[in-house]
């Protein structure tokens, strides 16, 4: 990992630097950050003996579109291979819901919408 990483990676400081990222982020749902937030789990992948890669997997039925849609009214965008609709677990899955949400991004500054606060 890069240095920032290794910092706000610590296991006692990763959710509150999460946390804080998001208030940041948006700062009209700070106090919503806070509440909405229940709890995180975390895998070091890099620490793990004769582990080169992982999956994720559903623990139950999963709302694949609903969980790709926009949140925080447009501001927050969802990409990774656990959004995709027809193939989940794949490298080519994370990069076409990566475009996918890259054109949400694109069509959202077209349109002149900016998020709270942030001016042009």
């Amino acid at each position: 990992m890069g240095d920032f990483a290794d910092r706000i990676c610590a296991d006692e400081r990763r959710v509150p630097s999460f946390l804080a990222q998001l208030r940041e982020m948006f700062p009209s749902s700070a106090a919503a950050v806070g509440e909405a937030y229940v709890e995180a789990h975390f895998r070091d992948w890099g620490a793990a003996d004769n582990v080169r890669g992982g999956y994720s997997y559903p623990r139950g039925p999963l709302d694949r579109e609903g969980i790709s849609e926009p949140e925080f009214g447009g501001k927050l965008f969802f990409a990774g291979e656990h959004t995709h609709t027809g193939g989940c677990c794949t490298v080519h899955a994370a990069v076409e819901t990566g475009k996918r949400a890259a054109g949400q991004v694109a069509e959202r500054l077209a349109t002149g919408e900016r998020a709270a606060g942030h001016a042009r």
